[in-house]
């Protein structure tokens, strides 16, 4: 696939992508050795920046489209933010028009006025034909309705069958669809700068790898798919306004490399100062509870074992900062545990506390046990009027009967970070003078597709749905069959 322009011994070459996964804690999702010697020099059509959800969705699609494919990943592991992806993505059904305006509205009224109408519609307008091409590689997903922003979205969830996590299921797709088609990943090694020739055209990357060693790979396009800066503290307290340090949900990679090379070209930004929090994420792993959680019935309460909050409303992370350590109990049953894959996944990995009755949860978790039954109680009491008198919650699905009960300690977290690149709807980074020739962007390394927020599952939407079109335009670029 790729040209040297050195002769390198074949043990020393790019392996076989499947060969260097390793199965353990990630289900082999793509823990992925480093390679030993590089060649100081070789070339390719297209370099894609960081094996994510995005930067692998682009590879296999410019693949598909005929270019010589190279991908680059600073980490050890493969798969980025998507493989820690725990809840769902949406996509509306095929050829269902209305559903797809009402997820495109959905999308304009959660991203603050920044959301670029024609990017976010042709995401989302793609979206199921990437879902059948992810099912045409091995992939099992299945549709659902979930409740989006307080409104349900008929068939439009997607997750797997057989109660996998959607995360581990997508990366392990995409690492199929790269052995099968043979392309090359180079993990621990991180590009340090992007190279143009003399008319200002993208010409390859500068590599560092795991020894030390810089090395060179000429293409005609280079496709940045390296994340937000969520795991880098300096860059969001930069731009951020946040009112303390927070941890992030992101993987360790996400520390906004890609937007500052591009910015060295003059590439532009949008919405950088946006920070999404989640409010329920798990101290120290920084893992997240989705909200699906809550949505089917999961209380919260503090150290006190009160409730005090409506555990749906849109200023819970607020409401948890205000109690005692900025933190709070999510408490759940059975059923709802048995509902959710990344739940039995959390509880088989001994992250939640468990009691048979809520007593003996109360003193796991070290609070009053009259109090935490009180709580309950009346709770339960509002679910059977189905009117919360305390805090106006609307939805009420779950009594908590199905024992044992579980309590999980939950706090505020750095979700993402929703600015990034401008690019156009070729993926194609722009510069105040228009497009860097070359030069393409892909997932959460760009800003303005969906604005300053987004609503839950459209992260996956938009990280494989922009890179497989991304992908395919920087190939048709590298192979000289667009201008």
């Amino acid at each position: 696939m790729l040209r040297f322009d050195h002769s390198v011994p074949t043990k020393n070459r790019l392996t076989s992508l499947l060969r260097r996964v390793l199965v353990g804690a990630a289900a082999a999702c793509g823990l992925a050795a480093a390679a030993g010697a590089t060649p100081s020099n070789f070339s390719c059509d297209v370099v894609v920046v960081g094996a994510g959800g995005a930067g692998l969705s682009a590879a296999l699609s410019a693949a598909e489209a005929g270019a010589h494919v190279l991908v680059i990943e600073k980490m050890p592991m493969l798969g980025g933010n998507t493989l820690l992806s725990a809840s769902h993505m949406l996509s509306p059904p095929k050829n269902r028009r209305q559903a797809e305006e009402k997820l495109e509205l959905l999308v304009q009224a959660k991203g603050g006025g920044t959301s670029d109408p024609a990017l976010a519609r042709m995401i989302i307008r793609h979206s199921a034909e990437t879902l059948d091409w992810l099912n045409g590689m091995g992939a099992d997903f299945i549709r659902f309705t979930p409740t989006v922003v307080g409104q349900p979205l008929p068939d439009q969830g997607i997750r797997p069958k057989g109660g996998r996590v959607i995360g581990e299921e997508i990366v392990k797709t995409l690492l199929h669809g790269a052995e099968t088609l043979r392309v090359p990943i180079q993990t621990l090694s991180s590009v340090t700068g992007i190279t143009q020739d003399a008319a200002g055209r993208i010409s390859g990357v500068e590599v560092l790898n795991s020894q030390g060693r810089v090395w060179q790979v000429k293409a005609k396009a280079v496709l940045l798919a390296t994340g937000g800066f969520a795991a880098n503290e300096d860059m969001v307290m930069c731009h951020a306004s946040l009112p303390e340090t927070m941890q992030s949900t992101n993987s360790p990679g996400c520390t906004g490399d890609g937007i500052v090379m591009a910015q060295s070209l003059g590439a532009q930004t949008i919405d950088m100062d946006a920070v999404t929090v989640h409010p329920t994420t798990l101290p120290f792993s920084g893992l997240v509870i989705p909200l699906q959680t809550r949505e089917l019935g999961a209380i919260l309460v503090n150290e006190r074992g009160e409730r005090f909050a409506d555990e749906l409303s849109s200023g819970l992370r607020s409401a948890i900062e205000k109690q005692p350590g900025g933190r709070a109990w999510m408490i759940f049953d059975q059923k709802i545990l048995a509902s959710m894959p990344v739940l039995s996944k959390y509880a088989r990995n001994g992250y939640f506390l468990k009691g048979s009755t809520e007593e003996e949860l109360a003193r796991r978790i070290r609070v009053s046990p009259q109090k935490l039954f009180q709580q309950i109680s009346i709770y339960r009491s509002y679910v059977r009027k189905r009117h919360d008198e305390d805090y106006g919650r609307k939805t009420l699905p779950s009594l908590l009967f199905s024992y044992p009960l579980y309590a999980v300690s939950v706090s505020p977290g750095i979700h993402n970070t929703p600015g990034g690149l401008r690019v156009d709807e070729q993926g194609r980074v722009l510069s105040a003078g228009g497009p860097i020739p070359g030069l393409y962007a892909a997932g959460e390394v760009t800003g303005g597709i969906f604005g300053r927020s987004r609503p839950e599952g459209m992260g996956l939407t938009g990280a494989l749905v922009h890179g497989r079109l991304t992908g395919r335009a920087a190939a048709e670029w590298a192979l000289g069959r667009t201008r």
